[in-house]
This record gives structure tokens, sequence and C-alpha cells, in this order.
């Protein structure tokens, strides 16, 4: 009785690792894609003051779809105007990201990022959608 009860506790062990491993490597790749996103939304914005495509694509399919179907003109204008806050929303989420991050090791290269993420931000929250996107 006591060596069953042996094996079932080797076996839980066992068991146990294999799924904490395999659980550390989809974190790691999930949180590793989710950087790899920023970083990139964040060159978009630094390199061309636009309106990262990821973020701009969803809504303008939306408002496309709208303009489509000739719906009154309100529901395409309120329709920009959410698509314009979920951008400055996220654009937010990334200067917030940037403010704490440690994966940047340079200081300078930290400030001068966050520079010109606040200047689109400041740039963007004057403009309509139609501005941001043209």
């Amino acid at each position: 009785m006591l060596g069953y009860l042996l094996l079932f506790i080797i076996i839980m062990s066992v068991m146990i690792v294999f799924l904490t491993k395999g659980m550390v490597r989809v974190m790691g790749k999930y949180g590793g894609e989710s950087i790899s996103k920023m970083h990139r939304n964040s060159e978009c914005i630094t390199n061309g003051g636009k309106v990262p495509p990821l973020w701009a694509t969803p809504w303008m399919k939306k408002i496309s779809a709208v303009e489509k179907k000739d719906v009154r003109e309100q529901a395409s204008v309120s329709l920009k105007e959410k698509a314009r806050q979920d951008c400055l929303k996220q654009l937010l989420r990334l200067i917030k990201h940037f403010e704490r991050t440690s994966i940047i090791e340079d200081e300078e290269v930290r400030e001068l990022i966050l520079k010109k993420l606040i200047e689109a931000y400041e740039d963007w929250n004057e403009k309509s959608w139609d501005e941001m996107i043209g």
C-alpha cells in the first residue's frame, strides 16, 4: 500500500513539473508577442507619426461597412470618434509601457521614444480620425 502511495506521489510530482514548464513556455510566447507588438506600434508612431495599422485597420473596416450601408452620416461620425478615442487610449497605454519597462537599457533612448509618443498624443488629440489616418 505504501508503495502505491509513493508511486502516486512521484507520478503527480512529475506531472506538475511538466505542466509548469509548459505553462512557462506558453506565457513566454504570449508575453513576447505582446511586447513585440508594442514595440512595432511605437516604431510606426515615432517614425511617421501614423496610427499603427494594427490599431487602425479594424476601425477602418467598421467605418467602411457603416458608410457602405448608407446609414445616416451621424453613425459614421460617431464611429470615427470612437476610433479616435480608442487610438488615443492605446497610445496612452504605450506611453505608460515605455515609462516603466526595463527592456530599454539606455535612458536617453527611453526619453526620446517617450518624447515622440507624447508629441504624437498631443498631435492626435487635436486631429479628427480622418486626419489621424491620412
